[in-house]
């Protein structure tokens, strides 16, 4: 893996980065090409992109980074909805990034967005040169300290008055929903679950150094509670 730094003028330079450990965003790493028609399955992923969207408060001009980009549904909507925004896409599965590309080149967006093979904690971008930085059920993948340093490289990239919008589990209330969380610790380990599953996600937030830190209505879905967070770099 490369480590690729993008400047302002959207150029790069390139260095060898160590290839870290991750977890699979599906469990199991034979179902990653399968990962649209689960999620199509088990989610109404539209509706769940439209009310992400909404949130992320995102206008042409913006430079907007997806953190686990994944497959690249909210990127690709991103696009259609809001032309003129700066669209970058960061995952560490090379497969994640490879399915992604071959979405965006069949809906046609002839590689308008930027896609990057990079760990959440890496984050190769110049200080404050983002307007946004975005993930959307990917922070519960991280082990806690690589959490950590995702959130503090976030606020470093994020121009001053720009924000973090992160959507993501949180505590689970029905017994399906805890049959999923019991799931995500097997998959991926109580390190990268513990703050979902206490709803600590906030205060991770702040101690990244983000201020006014909002929890906007969740949304219960049968194997979990989708919780939608925004918080703001000060100015």
């Amino acid at each position: 893996m490369k480590n690729i730094h993008i400047t302002e003028e959207g150029s790069s330079t390139m260095a060898p980065v160590k290839q870290d450990r991750f977890a699979s965003g599906v469990g199991f790493k034979f179902l990653t090409k399968h990962y649209d028609y689960l999620i199509n399955n088990f989610f109404n992923v539209d509706e769940i992109i439209d009310r992400f969207i909404g949130q992320i408060d995102v206008r042409p001009g913006m430079k907007l980074l997806d953190v686990g980009c994944g497959t690249g549904n909210l990127l690709i909507s991103l696009h259609s909805r809001i032309p003129g925004v700066q669209l970058f896409g960061i995952d560490i599965d090379p497969e994640m990034i490879s399915i992604s590309r071959n979405k965006m080149d069949l809906a046609g967006l002839n590689g308008s967005v930027k896609l990057i093979q990079s760990s959440a904690d890496v984050l190769p971008f110049e200080p404050e040169s983002l307007d946004r930085v975005v993930s959307s059920l990917a922070l519960h993948h991280l082990p806690a300290e690589t959490r950590r340093k995702h959130l503090k490289r976030s606020f470093e990239i994020l121009k001053p008055g720009g924000s973090l919008h992160v959507m993501d589990w949180g505590k689970p209330v029905s017994l399906l929903q805890h049959v999923g969380a019991t799931f995500e610790i097997l998959t991926d380990g109580y390190s990268c679950f513990s703050d979902s599953l206490r709803g600590k996600i906030p205060e991770r937030i702040a101690e990244a150094g983000f201020v006014e830190i909002q929890e906007y209505n969740t949304r219960n879905e049968t194997f979990g509670t989708l919780h939608f967070y925004s918080a703001l770099k000060p100015v």
